[in-house]
């Protein structure tokens, strides 16, 4: 096929296309990339078999690992969603340059131990203060100056934070163009990434 100026330099080209999401993914855990992978909307299953989803802030990413950092509160629900059903999607979408990724992942969650530890130490304060409020995420409250902060009993906030790492099995591009979208999936298969066109 032809190339187009007006399409991205990826857009007939799975290598290219490959090394984007991975590139889009490294710079999404900098805050002001104005990067749509810094707030990806994460789906889980919960325990009535129903979809929820919400956004999540990447934290760190491994590529050679194939892996997705981001973090949570103990108490949350994703975290018993989670460990019922290991299985995640993320979804990244930026209006602006017209492309989706999504990511099929399954979850290991990391609390009280040497990966959360370096995660909290590592953390602003600004952003511990999170982690020290007394209700679990999602508590009703009668007003929303009761959701009170008590660090004294929940060692600074520590107890309830944990570090969750997404294992990408399955990478997915969709590129919307009005002259002819496009659409490839990468497959983790045999220790490598298959990959392909699909239809849009």
């Amino acid at each position: 096929m032809q190339q187009n100026s007006e399409f991205p330099e990826e857009y007939n080209n799975l290598n290219l296309i490959f090394e984007k999401i991975w590139s889009i993914l490294e710079t999404g855990i900098k805050p002001i990339s104005n990067n749509p992978a810094h707030t990806p909307a994460l789906a889980t299953i919960d325990n009535n078999n129903l979809p929820q989803i919400r956004s999540v802030v990447l934290r760190s990413v491994n590529r050679p690992k194939r892996e997705i950092w981001f973090h949570s509160d103990i108490r949350s629900s994703k975290i018993s969603d989670l460990s019922n059903n290991k299985n995640a999607s993320f979804l990244i979408y930026d209006p602006k340059n017209k492309f989706q990724i999504r990511l099929l992942t399954t979850i290991k969650m990391h609390h009280n131990d040497p990966k959360s530890s370096k995660a909290w130490n590592n953390l602003k304060p600004m952003s511990k203060i999170c982690y020290q409020v007394s209700q679990a995420p999602g508590t009703q409250l009668s007003d929303p100056l009761k959701a009170i902060n008590t660090p004294e009993i929940n060692n600074e906030g520590r107890d309830n934070f944990v570090v969750l790492v997404a294992k990408i099995i399955e990478l997915e591009w969709l590129y919307l163009h009005h002259k002819g979208h496009r659409r490839a999936r990468f497959n983790w298969l045999n220790n490598n990434w298959d990959s392909g066109w699909i239809t849009p």
